[in-house]
């Protein structure tokens, strides 16, 4: 009878055992979703996926960023999807700019437990691309996106970006 009683208290505990476990897993793999990025230049045309964005009249499209018609233009950023953990990533933004006068590279912004950092992709970014912020992991994926969410908040942008490789700085 005295186990009965104890049993319900030992689920209990067992549970918050498990969820104090999780968090902890939640807090390491931080992960950005990329739906396509890539290195654009005139011989290459990887950057035909599609993009979740933010539209200049502030409304979320998911189309053709560099082959739509649409003119990319310096200092111009558009939001994407971020798959984001309690512990996690909490914003992040895609910057496309002109790099004389040519389509330019892709550059994604992060904020990550009250920093920002950001990383320049010059080449294909792959599903094993993966780069370290702090004891979290911030890796691209070029697929199985969700929808984008809708509210963005405390993103922070680096200014004087060299697109000079994929790699993370702390801004």
């Amino acid at each position: 009878m005295a186990f009965n009683k104890r049993f319900p208290i030992l689920v209990s505990l067992l549970a918050l055992l498990l969820n104090s476990v999780r968090a902890v897993d939640q807090k390491v793999d931080t992960t950005l979703c990329l739906v396509k990025a890539c290195h654009m230049d005139d011989s290459q045309s990887e950057c035909t996926g599609t993009y979740w964005y933010l539209s200049d009249l502030n409304a979320l499209s998911y189309g053709y960023l560099f082959y739509d018609g649409s003119t990319m233009e310096k200092s111009t950023y558009y939001k994407i999807y971020a798959q984001s953990y309690n512990w996690g990533l909490q914003s992040t933004l895609v910057y496309f700019y002109d790099n004389n006068e040519s389509p330019g590279k892709t550059i994604a912004f992060a904020k990550f437990k009250n920093s920002a950092y950001h990383f320049v992709a010059a080449q294909d970014l792959t599903g094993s691309s993966t780069a370290y912020i702090n004891d979290g992991i911030l890796q691209p994926v070029l697929s199985a996106c969700a929808a984008p969410y809708s509210v963005w908040s405390n993103t922070r942008v680096a200014t004087s970006i060299e697109p000079n490789g994929y790699a993370v700085y702390n801004s």
